[in-house]
């Protein structure tokens, strides 16, 4: 699941509120599709934007904190994406794997993937 980034980005939701929802989500979305063959969950961490300012770069990373402890309490597996290559060191996307503002280009996803496949989400 990639999950938050419009509440995070647009209603700048306070962690908290983010991962109830995020949890609902998840949950139900296991519960629907895993009857009939479990499915393991996994949230991948929402992803920096381009230029952002202090503020934002700490609600981000709480946002992102909270995830992860969401995951680790739901037995779920949390793919962070606060490092490099797609994080810069002041906590802004780097344009190097970056399509945009917001989104990734084929770098950032080959990045995403190695990290996707090395938490076992992904086949080789």
């Amino acid at each position: 699941f990639y999950i938050g980034s419009i509440d995070h980005r647009r209603l700048r939701a306070e962690p908290e509120d983010l991962v109830e929802r995020a949890r609902s989500i998840v949950a139900r979305s296991v519960r629907f599709y895993g009857e009939a063959n479990p499915v393991p969950a996994a949230v991948i961490g929402i992803l920096p934007e381009r230029d952002m300012d202090a503020d934002f770069v700490a609600l981000l990373e709480r946002t992102n904190a909270a995830l992860a402890a969401l995951c680790a309490s739901e037995d779920w597996t949390f793919v962070p994406t606060h490092r490099a290559p797609i994080r810069l060191p002041d906590g802004s996307l780097n344009p190097d794997v970056a399509a945009d503002q917001l989104h990734l280009n084929r770098a950032g996803y080959e990045a995403l993937a190695g990290w996707m496949r090395a938490a076992g989400l992904l086949a080789d």
